[in-house]
């Protein structure tokens, strides 16, 4: 049996593996915020994952996912290269942010937030 619209069911698919996104998206956060060595494979870790998420939202019509993940991936990448510690502010309010916006998209409470950051 062919879907009526083959896009159509992609795009069901894109909006149901946010849910597994949500929770590589927590796992990302509590490794950076427990981190206790040099925080810049996490980084990178953040910045693929919101270079593919801000990716698959553009094609399947969801800006506001698009628009979130973008500022998590510049912020990942800014991070990177100032080799910041582990609780930089603008990638932590950034993966709130898209943590946030992917537990709205499921239909969720906003999970609980990462553990405090090690300093």
């Amino acid at each position: 049996m062919v879907p009526d619209d083959p896009f159509d069911e992609l795009q069901g698919a894109f909006y149901a593996r946010l849910r597994s996104d949500l929770v590589r998206l927590m796992v990302l956060g509590a490794a950076l915020a427990t981190a206790d060595t040099d925080p810049l494979p996490i980084f990178e870790d953040i910045r693929v994952f919101a270079h593919r998420v801000r990716g698959a939202a553009a094609l399947f019509g969801a800006p506001d996912i698009c628009a979130v993940a973008y500022t998590l991936e510049q912020a990942a990448i800014s991070a990177a290269t100032a080799h910041a510690g582990n609780s930089d502010a603008s990638v932590c309010t950034a993966l709130e942010a898209l943590t946030e916006r992917l537990a709205t998209v499921n239909g969720n409470a906003v999970p609980t937030a990462p553990a405090t950051p090690r300093r």
